[in-house]
């Protein structure tokens, strides 16, 4: 993640991150992914088992990449989130109406889970 922050901002101090985001609760690197995102591929493959693990729906890929979307950008998401616009664009009920059976869900909801949330960056 280092490498693609300095390939991106050549020119950036990480003493001074540090010292600017001194108090916050999450680690550097963490706060790194919520500033640049997450590597894409990284997100892909997290993914890419669940997906050859079922039969998966139109309607479900599309969440998946809309949710992989996210992640990457974000650098994790909130799971209360899935409930949310723009999730809620596919399906009313959010991640619940795309994703019915308990299983999907749980297995969906763990794949989130190990990528974190996005960090609460304050400055000082």
């Amino acid at each position: 993640m280092a490498v693609n922050m300095y390939t991106q901002h050549p020119n950036l101090d990480l003493n001074l991150l540090k010292e600017f985001y001194s108090d916050t609760a999450a680690p550097l690197a963490h706060i790194l992914r919520g500033i640049i995102g997450m590597n894409n591929q990284a997100v892909e493959n997290r993914f890419t088992t669940f997906a050859q693990k079922y039969v998966l729906s139109s309607v479900q890929l599309r969440f998946l990449s809309m949710l992989k979307d996210q992640i990457s950008a974000q650098g994790g998401l909130k799971l209360n989130a899935l409930f949310e616009m723009p999730f809620t664009q596919i399906h009313t009920e959010g991640i619940g109406g795309v994703f019915t059976r308990d299983d999907q869900f749980a297995e969906l909801a763990n794949i989130i889970r190990s990528f974190g949330e996005p960090p609460t960056i304050t400055p000082k």
